[in-house]
């Protein structure tokens, strides 16, 4: 397996690109180590930002089988 390297290039949906963004992706449909991680970015700004933790717990639960409660 690799280490970090660029495998993706990200766009934003209106076309547009930031040359000097550095991203990380994580593919949460298949990789049950990046959904531990989308579940604890989640955690992490749950007091800053409810509706995105809510959403991330929300997307990573249809692949997870379970929902969670919007908390934890």
């Amino acid at each position: 397996m690799k280490g970090i390297y660029d495998k993706y290039i990200v766009t934003k949906t209106d076309g547009t690109t930031d040359p000097e963004a550095d991203y990380f992706a994580l593919r949460i449909d298949s990789d049950p180590h990046a959904r531990k991680a989308a579940i604890a970015y989640a955690e992490s700004i749950q007091l800053e930002n409810p509706n995105l933790a809510f959403d991330i717990r929300m997307r990573v639960s249809k692949y997870e089988g379970r929902l969670f409660d919007g908390t934890k």
